[in-house]
């Protein structure tokens, strides 16, 4: 896989910097777990590790280590003691330590700074303004209109302003789970941490420690980046939660079967239960993924410039009606054919799901031939108000 940053040529199927080095925090307490490495290829590892996280500069996974390494210290009865015993100048070390580090880290990657701030001021705003929750998957159609809403009252200021863009998510799990899902989903990611954490300390195991470093930290870094939308992250939490909660069930003195040592009824049908489940989704799955892919197809199909029929998108309907993706194609097709009524219709059933400059860029050339030029200019000015200072003067 060619690299997709020249200046740090790193491969794999990892593009973002960001999720590899907040991977790299999270293994390393699960290298501290494998009893069965020698010392010296522990340390290589711990090394090499380590080597890796700084030369990736992720702000993220720099206080996601800070984090396991003082929830580690405090979960060995030595430095737990010596640290209570001198408590008043840990603390007013760690004070000096964490504002010394916010300064820096500020002025690492200011603009990018500046631009989360934004997302995490209207974030908020918004899950006061809507404690319900718009709806999973629906963060970034109204996060950007409540955005542009935001910069067309001229509320924002001239840094807002230059920093604003469209964004996909909040770079803040809590804060991405409130705006969807609402105030109940901010619990519940809260819950889940909460319990795999507790879950962990209870476990009299090098695992258990360890699983107490990982869960602390990516509970922090979830405040300040994606953990869950990031597959090789949130893989790894989950992973790690199993082996935990196992580990711990494992050590309950508590008999796990019934009296004659035969499963009971009720886990019989719980487990027949997940079965159908597990087949119901995997069906599902496979569907979404060979439509996935013949919508890929079609899109090859018009970028070579290809005449691409509207059954082609008739087939595959049933299955990505609730695609933006396949909407915008289908707009796309019916504009390169002149078809501006069917276009508009399509971009407007794309618009249901997404609020994406690209979406209302083709309303706007469809209401401009079809001589609305009152609603393509209002189009344009939206796209306006979500990006105040990267929308082309031309515009």
């Amino acid at each position: 896989m060619e690299p997709e940053n020249s200046l740090y040529p790193i491969t794999g199927a990892c593009d973002n910097p960001n999720v590899s080095a907040m991977y790299l925090v999270g293994v390393l307490p699960v290298l501290l777990s494998v009893t069965r490495l020698r010392v010296v290829a522990r340390l290589l590892f711990l090394f090499l590790i380590l080597l890796a996280i700084v030369l990736l500069r992720c702000r993220t996974a720099y206080i996601g280590l800070a984090v396991e390494v003082i929830v580690m210290l405090f979960s060995y009865g030595k430095a737990r003691n010596m640290i209570s015993s001198h408590r008043w100048v840990v603390v007013v070390i760690g004070v000096l330590v964490c504002a010394f580090s916010a300064v820096k880290l500020y002025n690492m990657k200011r603009d990018s700074a500046d631009g989360r701030l934004l997302i995490w001021k209207m974030s908020a705003m918004m899950v006061a303004e809507r404690p319900m929750g718009c709806g999973y998957g629906l963060f970034p159609k109204h996060y950007n209109l409540r955005q542009a809403e935001y910069f067309h009252e001229e509320h924002g200021t001239e840094r807002e302003r230059r920093n604003a863009s469209f964004v996909y998510m909040a770079y803040d799990d809590f804060l991405e789970h409130g705006v969807e899902g609402g105030v109940i989903g901010m619990l519940f990611l809260a819950g889940f941490y909460a319990m795999t954490i507790t879950r962990a300390k209870k476990t009299p195991s090098l695992t258990g420690r360890a699983g107490v470093g990982l869960f602390s930290a990516f509970a922090v870094m979830s405040l300040v980046n994606f953990v869950v939308a990031g597959i090789q992250t949130w893989l790894l939490v989950v992973c790690c939660a199993a082996m935990v909660a196992a580990d711990s069930r494992g050590r309950t003195d508590e008999p796990d079967e019934t009296v004659g040592g035969h499963s009971s009824l009720l886990q019989r049908l719980v487990g027949a239960a997940l079965v159908v489940l597990v087949l119901m989704l995997s069906v599902i799955t496979v569907r979404m993924t060979y439509t996935q892919y013949r919508l890929g197809r079609i899109e090859e199909r018009m970028s070579a410039g290809e005449a691409v029929s509207d059954s082609a998108f008739a087939d595959i309907e049933d299955c990505a009606y609730s695609s933006e993706a396949f909407w915008n194609y289908r707009a796309a097709n019916h504009i390169n054919r002149n078809n501006y009524d069917e276009a508009l219709e399509s971009v407007g059933r794309a618009l249901e799901y997404t609020s994406s400059p690209t979406s209302f860029m083709m309303q706007s050339h469809c209401l401009l031939n079809l001589g609305d030029t009152a609603r393509a200019v209002s189009c344009l000015r939206k796209i306006g108000d979500m990006q105040p200072c990267k929308t082309p003067y031309s515009h």
